[in-house]
């Protein structure tokens, strides 16, 4: 919108007011007048340069919105351009296979990240919605692949394909392919080698076999070794392993044992070894010997020490009859079974003045017993 005040029509509007105002005057009042007049043509100049000023905007604000709703249909930017859409299915590459008895591994490549699956059968053509299917194990988008069946059939042919979907969902299935697992382990284990070390309490039996099994062993010391006896031992080594060793402890010294190894392997072939034995060692026969024996005595107590050869345990009896006899009624038995070699007992409750006959004992972990002489003491008065 444009509003143009030409300067004519200025000047004609200057000049109007003028004389209006020049008349009015001089017909009401006369020349004498005059100066009221330029008053009033002043005040109507001002009025009509208000209303040009006013105008003057209008025109201005009218020819800004022209231009800016011209500049805003000449402001034309491109659009970017749309995506193209991903139709392309991923392309396996590399699809191998590996076979044991009951597993299979099977792995394969892509030329982009995508979701791997295997679908597999026993028959041919594989068909993927009855078949069994097992996801790739390296993650959701990967351009490598594998997958591990286990729980498989023995000599058995399977058939499968391999399928991958990338990220728009494209989805592809390789070519058909095949393995043949194993066949079934039929020959029991071997057993290789046995040997035993022993003491006079234990035994310890190791064996070898031609191929991992779980083991057994099967003691006694009565042959033949009856497995289901009450007092036949037994220890599992229940790793599948070629090299296996068990322990047996408790047993009795200087005594022939029989043995037989029981060996299973994956499969479930079992192997019963023949039988064997071992002889543990004799048993320690040597009491501990008893020295350095002392005691302090006083009106009502004493108190004994001495040493032994090994650890052993304490004990004193003591009776004031003569010749001690220590399974009397009368005699009085102190013990302690803690095993030492620096021993210490005390006799308390004694009567002053009196003479008690005693004798030390000490037993050893193998039950020998090292005794000494009957020995005397005597309290001191009260």
């Amino acid at each position: 919108m444009n509003i143009l005040l030409p300067a004519a029509l200025v000047m004609s509007l200057f000049t109007t007011a003028a004389l209006s105002s020049t008349t009015q005057a001089q017909s009401s009042t006369g020349v004498s007048a005059s100066g009221n007049v330029v008053v009033q043509l002043n005040a109507q100049i001002k009025g009509l340069k208000d209303q040009i000023k006013a105008l003057q905007k209008t025109e201005k604000d009218a020819r800004k919105a022209a231009n800016d709703d011209h500049e805003d249909k000449n402001d034309i930017r491109p659009c970017p351009p749309l995506p193209i859409p991903d139709v392309t299915a991923p392309v396996i590459h590399a699809l191998t296979s590996a076979a044991n008895r009951t597993t299979a591994r099977i792995h394969w490549t892509t030329n982009e990240p995508s979701t791997g699956k295997l679908h597999y059968a026993t028959t041919t053509p594989v068909n993927v919605s009855t078949a069994t299917s097992v996801s790739s194990s390296t993650g959701p988008f990967s351009q490598q692949h594998t997958v591990e069946l286990s729980g498989l059939t023995a000599n058995t042919k399977y058939f499968f394909l391999a399928e991958a979907k990338d990220t728009a969902g494209n989805t592809t299935l390789s070519a058909e392919g095949s393995f043949m697992t194993q066949p079934a382990d039929a020959i029991a284990p071997l057993l290789t080698a046995v040997a035993t070390t022993v003491s006079d309490r234990g035994a310890t039996i190791r064996w070898n076999t031609n191929e991992q099994t779980t083991g057994s062993v099967f003691v006694s010391a009565s042959t033949p070794v009856d497995k289901g006896a009450a007092t036949t031992r037994m220890m599992t080594d229940a790793n599948l392993k070629v090299r296996h060793e068990v322990k047996f402890g408790d047993l009795a010294a200087n005594t022939t044992y029989y043995f037989v190894i029981e060996m299973n392997d994956g499969a479930g072939n079992l192997t019963v070894s023949s039988e064997h034995s071992f002889k543990t060692n004799p048993g320690d026969a040597i009491a501990p010997i008893l020295t350095n024996i002392s005691y302090l005595v006083g009106s009502d107590s004493a108190t004994l020490r001495w040493r032994t050869t090994e650890a052993s345990t304490s004990a004193v009896f003591y009776s004031t009859t003569s010749p001690l006899d220590r399974n009397a009624t009368s005699t009085i038995t102190v013990r302690d079974n803690t095993r030492l070699t620096n021993h210490m007992l005390q006799l308390k409750n004694l009567s002053a003045n009196t003479a008690y006959y005693f004798a030390i004992e000490s037993t050893d972990a193998a039950g020998n017993a090292g005794v000494s002489t009957t020995l005397m003491l005597h309290t001191s008065p009260s």
